[in-house]
């Protein structure tokens, strides 16, 4: 018999809480061998200050409402532990000896992969016998030897709905209003949620126009080209950018000076920046949105695959730790598209933890502003809910009403 803690970390998901309702689930299943199933408060810094919560008694009416929950339900934080603080790691030993904790889950995306590889040193420092698993989950989706990471699917449809609607908003407007709008979208280094706006988008009319990606060199020039081009032709321009686009230099165009505890640039009003740009510029009316949050907190949108994977890799992190395993996360292989089929397998969290995975080149056009089939069959099955709507293609795409 031995004890568990479950901890969330970094920013959310439309369906973190899917993975943590799963983990105490088959948790409880498991009473013969797991006594206490414990919650630590905003992550790494509950270990740290003694905040645990126990929740092994929670009920399966209470397990589901976690499950339709949006955010973090135990909290989260952005803390990166340092590899010589004795002294943080002396207070997480303490935390996990009072309680008698053999194993932690930590669920998260890059930085806390390496968090969790990092809390091995407990064993090493105090002899301390102690199973650290990861749990993935980011919509960002840049974790390495996965096809996908959990929470991604959800916001990547929420990314594809509105810039459809908006779209479609602007083509109204256009002949007396607004000319170009522009989606600022989540992805630092890696353009996959910036890419599924285009996920519909099989020609040139389609929105959105201008795709903007962090893998490509942004040119000014060569952007207010583009804009005047599809403005001209269409009476509008569409353009989806994502906060991380870099000009010649390397330098992030929405620059800052801030950073987070991660070291990461804060980042956004890149959207902002490129409106004045095409207002200074060509004298086009202009309007920037701005999801942020929003487009990470979707839970009333989450898609069926997302919600079944998040609850598989909570589910098959308490088995990696029944059966033994140790300093690894389980990770998703897709096995066929269509049917969407998959399987879970472990990897070291050594090999994913600060490892970014960003688009590959064949998924972006050589023109640098459109993504590819390929990338399209990607994301096809991810932002697919067959009871999203009566009115869909087979992409999962809403159809709508268009006049000659």
């Amino acid at each position: 018999m031995f004890n568990i803690i479950y901890a969330q970390s970094g920013g959310m998901t439309p369906v973190i809480n899917n993975s943590a309702a799963s983990l105490i689930r088959t948790a409880q299943k498991h009473s013969d061998r797991i006594n206490k199933i414990y919650a630590a408060k905003n992550g790494i810094i509950g270990l740290i200050e003694n905040r645990i919560v126990d929740i092994t008694k929670l009920s399966e009416k209470e397990l589901s409402l976690i499950e339709n929950t949006s955010g973090g339900i135990f909290g989260t934080c952005r803390y990166k532990l340092k590899e010589d603080d004795y002294e943080t790691y002396e207070k997480i030993y303490n935390t996990l000896k009072k309680y008698d904790i053999k194993c932690i889950f930590y669920n998260g995306g890059n930085d806390s992969a390496d968090t969790s590889n990092k809390l091995c040193k407990i064993k090493e420092y105090f002899d301390y016998d102690l199973i650290c698993i990861g749990i993935p989950k980011t919509i960002d989706n840049d974790l390495p030897f996965t096809d996908v990471c959990p929470g991604f699917p959800s916001s990547a449809k929420y990314i594809a709905i509105s810039m459809l609607e908006s779209s479609t908003d602007l083509k109204s407007m256009c002949l007396t209003s607004t000319k170009v709008t522009i989606i600022e979208i989540m992805g630092r280094h890696a353009g996959w949620l910036t890419a599924a706006s285009s996920v519909w988008k099989k020609k040139e009319s389609d929105s959105p126009h201008i795709c903007l990606l962090p893998e490509i060199e942004f040119n000014e020039n060569k952007f207010l080209e583009l804009v005047k081009y599809f403005k001209e032709k269409y009476g509008y321009c569409t353009i989806a950018v994502s906060e991380g686009i870099k000009d010649g230099s390397g330098d992030f165009v929405a620059n800052s000076k801030n950073v987070d505890s991660f070291g990461h640039k804060q980042l956004g009003g890149v959207g902002i920046q490129l409106s004045n740009l095409i207002t200074t510029t060509l004298q086009y009316k202009c309007h920037c949105m701005v999801p942020d949050y929003l487009q990470r907190s979707c839970t009333h949108i989450a898609t069926p695959i997302d919600i079944e994977l998040a609850k598989a890799v909570g589910r098959n992190a308490v088995e990696y730790a029944l059966d033994g395993k140790n300093n690894v996360m389980p990770m998703i292989v897709r096995k066929n598209s269509t049917p969407f089929e998959y399987e879970i397998v472990d990897v070291e969290l050594s090999k994913i933890a600060n490892v970014e995975k960003k688009l590959p080149d064949n998924y972006i056009k050589e023109n640098g502003y459109e993504i590819t089939k390929e990338c399209r069959d990607y994301l096809k099955p991810y932002v697919f809910d067959a009871n999203f709507s009566l009115y869909q293609d087979e992409d999962g795409k809403p159809i709508y009403f268009e006049l000659d």
